[in-house]
């Protein structure tokens, strides 16, 4: 089992007084719900605790009733909304995916879950002990990926046991199967749940999102695709909230784009005969986002005569249609995201980045997603969201233009910033995304900040 939430539950002599004299059906409630938690991902265990004896226990004890709740209510949340830049100044997002914004006088794990639309990020932070708060969480050095079904089925076992729990000791509640018995009308009705995952993926809690925004990115399904008005909404946070329409992609394609010499070709040429799938099966369900991406450019790469060094500006821009000086033709203007935006009669790339590194990060980014994504739709954005598709698309790109293997022998040992700019050089890449690359394979300390991805 990938995920699982669990409850140990106290005997019933630890409860059977306020069963008899209470009146108080709420206390009763969280009496008769009080267990020890116990959140897994991948067999270990995020929940694990030193209690006031100091002894390690599986998780805390806490009211089921009171996590299932929050469950539910931040179900679509949780499902769908990828974090931010920077999720610890974003309370909002935290209070929809940290189990400690529950709150309700509880000591509660410090658990999160970031979730990209395919897998889910789960990662604890331990705690030290307090003379108030003698408990000590142990946390997990390692974030967790799961399947994004792996999570809804642990979610939905996990209400599931609570409200029988309660209906075993004749508790009526209407709260809990209320919520449970809605959030399965939404998610059966296809119409609701997209509504639901757009209201999710912009930052809103069910029915608080702006109608008319929600109602305008459901229309322009049809003219940019289902997946990328997806990719839309969850790049709105970084806009301000500002929602991106077709009518607007397409002005500001036609007018501030580049027209691709492919126009009527896909992306890319059709890979070369015997080529390995990019697609499909051919990636684990429990990859991360930056495992597939890298792969993508690791087979990719091998089909073409680079044998690991860099990519030319014009292989670049004959993979993506683009015009020759395209990659260093100054740009004034301020799109919300690079694009490939197709019609009937043409197709556009709009770059979004006014730096050659940049525009050339963003061209590989389009490479990317041309390989990666099979839908055929007819707008490819590349934006600052941290979706699946996004963060595949920054892994493929990096690995693309800067391979891991070739920039380890190029820069040997010496890992200061001017070897770090010096081969940025090399590449021609930004030193952030050389410095990256080294920091996401281990060769650079996390405390070398100079270089630091924004």
């Amino acid at each position: 089992m990938a995920f699982g939430i669990e409850t140990e539950w106290r005997p019933q002599e630890a409860f059977k007084k306020v069963l008899g004299k209470s009146k108080n059906v709420d206390a009763k409630i969280e009496e008769v719900t009080t267990g020890t938690l116990k959140i897994s991902a991948n067999g270990r265990i995020m929940t694990k605790m030193v209690d006031d004896r100091q002894v390690l226990q599986n998780g805390p004890s806490v009211s089921a009733f009171r996590i299932a709740e929050w469950l539910l209510w931040n179900w679509w949340r949780i499902r769908w909304e990828p974090s931010r830049s920077s999720p610890c100044d974003e309370l909002s997002w935290l209070q929809a995916h940290n189990t400690a914004s529950i709150g309700g006088g509880w000591l509660w794990p410090n658990v999160t879950f970031d979730s990209d639309g395919r897998t889910v990020c789960i990662k604890s932070v331990g705690s030290e002990s307090t003379p108030s708060e003698p408990v000590s969480f142990l946390g997990q050095a390692d974030e967790l990926f799961v399947p994004v079904a792996e999570l809804e089925r642990g979610i939905d076992e996990f209400v599931e046991s609570v409200m029988a729990r309660l209906k075993q000791y004749r508790l009526s509640d209407a709260t809990l199967p209320t919520m449970w018995r809605e959030l399965q009308e939404e998610r059966n009705d296809v119409d609701l749940a997209a509504c639901r995952r757009l209201e999710a993926l912009l930052g809103f809690n069910p029915d608080e999102g702006d109608h008319e925004e929600i109602d305008q990115l459901v229309k322009d399904k049809s003219a940019l695709g289902e997946q990328a008005v997806d990719e839309i909404a969850a790049n709105a946070p970084f806009l301000n909230g500002a929602v991106t329409t077709a009518d607007a992609l397409l002005e500001m394609a036609r007018r501030d784009g580049f027209e691709a010499s492919n126009q009527n070709s896909p992306l890319l040429p059709p890979m070369p005969e015997g080529a390995t799938s990019l697609v499909g099966d051919d990636f684990s369900s429990q990859m991360a986002p930056w495992q597939v991406g890298q792969k993508a450019a690791q087979e990719f790469r091998s089909n073409l005569p680079t044998n690991g060094g860099p990519i030319a500006d014009g292989a670049l821009c004959e993979l993506c249609g683009l015009p020759n000086d395209a990659l260093r033709k100054p740009s004034s203007v301020n799109p919300p995201m690079a694009y490939a935006l197709s019609t009937k009669s043409s197709r556009h790339i709009v770059l979004r980045a006014h730096m050659a590194t940049g525009r050339r990060f963003e061209a590989a980014r389009l490479i990317g997603d041309r390989l990666l994504v099979t839908s055929g739709e007819p707008l490819q954005p590349a934006t600052r969201a941290h979706t699946f598709r996004q963060k595949a698309q920054r892994a493929f790109a990096a690995e693309f233009l800067c391979p891991i293997e070739s920039l380890h022998d190029e820069i040997g040992n010496d890992h200061s910033n001017d070897s770090i700019e010096e081969v940025a050089g090399v590449f021609e890449v930004s030193p952030v995304l050389v410095a990256t690359q080294l920091r996401n394979h281990g060769l650079l300390s996390a405390h070398h900040t100079k270089y630091a991805p924004h």
